[in-house]
């Protein structure tokens, strides 16, 4: 059996694509793992922990979003949270922007589960002011923010990329 180099990067990268998207963090094996800041083509941005590579170290069902991140919406809305197998799960934040309302509680599956705080902060002391309890503001659906578009070239280069990475694989099993 001969080994042959692996062509994947290890450590820190920036990868831009046709389209206008990005990804910046480090990588393992070609993989994204730990802080990633991704960028879409229609400017939504993820900042946060992130898991393309599967290991008893990373043991995610799904890869992508797994831990604390902050996901922006192309308007300036925001969520910010705890995210589980790329959704939104646990304990977060959602910024209305054009209301400059905030709804703080619990997201299940990308959705506000039950009633959360809605508060206003005051810009200068960054003091909450609450507004009032209730249902938070469904908003971080999946079709919102898909991993890319109809013009979008991140996923005809990862699927390169993995192409490559898959025929390495099998090379070194011989």
């Amino acid at each position: 059996m001969t080994l042959k180099r692996s062509h994947m990067s290890t450590g820190f990268e920036t990868v831009s694509y046709g389209c206008g998207c990005s990804d910046k963090g480090d990588k393992v094996d070609g993989q994204f793992v730990g802080q990633i800041e991704r960028k879409w083509c229609d400017g939504s941005i993820y900042k946060g922990e992130y898991n393309e590579h599967y290991s008893k170290i990373y043991p995610n069902e799904i890869m992508g979003a797994n831990g604390f991140g902050r996901f922006t919406f192309p308007d300036g809305d925001w969520h910010e949270g705890t995210y589980k197998d790329n959704v939104a799960n646990g304990k977060g934040i959602f910024f209305h922007s054009n209301k400059n309302i905030y709804w703080k509680g619990e997201f299940l599956n990308d959705m506000p589960k039950g009633d959360g705080l809605f508060f206003r902060k005051n810009l200068i002391t960054s003091e909450e002011e609450p507004l009032y309890t209730g249902q938070g503001i469904v908003k971080l659906l999946p079709e919102i923010h898909p991993i890319g578009s109809e013009n979008c070239k991140r996923l005809e280069q990862i699927e390169a990329d993995w192409d490559i990475w898959e025929y390495w694989i099998l090379e070194c099993e011989e």
